[in-house]
């Protein structure tokens, strides 16, 4: 019965969930994960301004900084660039790739894993932390790049969800972010580069700029994570071409298998693995 917070009630209200549905995620399939949370929600709805009074603590909560604390952070380390990149995975070699690129040509890179409500299989909040404690300790430069969570379910609505994603990372102070392939996506509901075009069009209105890269891989000619920008074998060798994603990282160890160096990291690989590291 502890108070953590209060809502001045502004408007109570039913909807068509069909039709929100499919103006939100773009489908009313009940085999979408979005979806099919939205659906078991109640047919009232309470909407108004949420005051909160105390924060819940989590197990996850060291990780999870204020935008005050972030601002504070990046005025100290005097960013004037700052780069968001927003995951629900346990870091893998073609996010690495990525980040690297960012670290080359910005001041600083804010990591920002969203560690709330998931679907089954995907990775629990504290495999995602470990990973990245471990990727950022060992192997990134100091005081480039800050660590913290985000506590929010994932909705899995693609293109309309990046859209809140890079207003989030705003609030926290960044001027960037990174939007990558089939961003907030879920199955093939949405093309592999939607994300990146509908925050592209709207990047004035977000006040905040998208940076936008190719989805990598590894290629096996070139022996290393790359894209489709710098390979010419995605076309003209397509059978060396291997994705890199989250989805087959899982399935491996779902399987017990380790996946392979080129792909994620032996180190990361340790910090993450153990019999609960995947929701159920």
């Amino acid at each position: 019965n502890t108070e953590i917070g209060e809502m001045t009630i502004s408007s109570i209200f039913q909807c068509n969930k069909e039709e929100v549905a499919i103006k939100v995620f773009g489908t009313d399939e009940k085999t979408h994960p979005g979806v099919v949370a939205f659906y078991e929600t109640k047919d009232v709805f309470i909407g108004g301004k949420v005051k909160i009074r105390r924060r819940i603590p989590l197990d996850i909560s060291q990780y999870e900084l204020t935008p005050v604390q972030t601002k504070a952070i990046f005025k100290n380390r005097k960013w004037k660039s700052v780069v968001a990149f927003h995951t629900r995975n346990a870091p893998h070699c073609a996010h690495e790739w990525l980040q690297r690129k960012v670290l080359e040509l910005y001041d600083g890179l804010f990591i920002q894993p969203i560690l709330g409500r998931k679907k089954p299989g995907d990775f629990i909040p504290k495999a995602v932390i470990e990973g990245y404690k471990t990727l950022i300790s060992e192997f990134y430069p100091k005081n480039r790049v800050v660590l913290s969570a985000l506590t929010t379910c994932g909705r899995y609505a693609g293109p309309r969800e990046a859209v809140f994603h890079a207003l989030v990372r705003r609030n926290y102070g960044c001027t960037h972010i990174v939007i990558g392939r089939d961003h907030a996506g879920a199955g093939n509901y949405y093309g592999k580069y939607d994300s990146q075009n509908l925050c592209a069009e709207f990047e004035d209105a977000l006040g905040i700029k998208i940076v936008k890269y190719k989805e990598p891989f590894y290629c096996r000619i070139c022996n290393k994570i790359t894209t489709e920008t710098t390979c010419s074998h995605s076309s003209s060798n397509p059978d060396a071409i291997e994705e890199v994603s989250g989805t087959i990282i899982r399935s491996l160890l779902e399987k017990g298998e380790r996946p392979p160096a080129y792909i994620m990291r032996p180190e990361v690989i340790d910090a993450i693995y153990s019999d609960d590291m995947f929701v159920k």
